[in-house]
């Protein structure tokens, strides 16, 4: 059965680093949790205790406190990274806790560790960021066009819409100029043409008395 807790001798431990260890290299929180999944992938079928991986941990010049090794279980056992801790006994009857990688965390381990990952998402999350901006802008370009064509076509209304009233305010002044030129010239005419009228009247009557005989 599957334990969460992991089992430690305290008495083998203390809370600060040894001397030895003081001396390592400073390492991230990422470079000591590769740092563990190496032990465990190079150690894999060695079915490591806790007290097998900071001992190798030391071996390797890896400044790693103890209580950041069980830090860093607990997160790995909860990603499926680590088969959590198997109780078994040794040949004194006494139990004791083995630690073995999964596949998974053996493919962590081959890909490159916790911090190539954690770079491989940062990478992607970037780049979905970069595509989803992309698509906003093509979004809102398409908006900008489409507001764009609008006014253009809003402008050109009003503009035929504007040449179409001056237009039809022109034609018909021109009609009614036209129309008015017409009245007075028929007016023109028949004024002329009335004198005329008359003076063949006065001629008609002329001719008319001309033709009367006067009788003695």
């Amino acid at each position: 059965m599957i334990e969460v807790f992991i089992h430690i001798d305290q008495n083998k431990y203390s809370d600060k680093l040894t001397d030895e260890q003081q001396a390592f290299p400073d390492l991230t929180l990422l470079q000591k949790y590769d740092a563990v999944l190496d032990v465990l992938s190079s150690l894999s079928g060695d079915a490591l205790t806790f007290d097998d991986i900071n001992a190798t941990l030391l071996k390797d010049k890896k400044k790693v406190h103890w209580g950041e090794v069980m830090d860093i279980l607990y997160p790995m056992i909860g990603d499926d990274y680590l088969y959590g801790h198997f109780t078994k006994t040794d040949k004194t009857g006494k139990s004791f806790q083995i630690f073995l990688i999964s596949f998974n965390g053996k493919l962590l381990k081959d890909t490159g560790g916790y911090e190539k990952k954690l770079e491989r998402e940062k990478t992607k999350t970037e780049l979905t960021n970069r595509q989803l901006n992309a698509s906003i802008s093509s979004v809102n370009w398409s908006k900008a066009n489409i507001v764009i064509g609008l006014l253009f076509a809003a402008t050109t209304l009003i503009f035929v819409i504007s040449n179409w009233n001056i237009n039809n305010k022109t034609y018909h002044r021109i009609l009614n100029r036209d129309r008015k030129d017409s009245i007075q010239q028929s007016m023109k005419q028949q004024a002329e043409s009335q004198p005329n009228k008359e003076t063949l009247q006065i001629s008609v009557s002329l001719q008319d008395t001309a033709k009367v005989k006067i009788l003695k």
